[in-house]
């Protein structure tokens, strides 16, 4: 951020995530993480890219952006 910028807020000031309305599913998004991880990281362990996409798909749904 520059100095003296104002920062930008993303979201509602509720602390809700900005979003559309729809939600994808854990799986959609576990499978979308997890294929684009081996391709930029192909040297990586399956096991570490699953368990890497675990964690972000984690996160998602802690903050309610994907559905079960």
């Amino acid at each position: 951020m520059a100095e003296g910028a104002e920062p930008v807020l993303v979201g509602s000031p509720g602390g809700e995530s900005a979003s559309t309305g729809a939600r994808l599913s854990v799986d959609v998004v576990r499978e979308a993480v997890f294929e684009a991880a081996r391709k930029t990281m192909p040297n990586v362990a399956i096991g570490e890219l699953d368990a890497f996409s675990e964690k972000f798909v984690e996160a998602l749904r802690r903050s309610g952006d994907v559905s079960e």
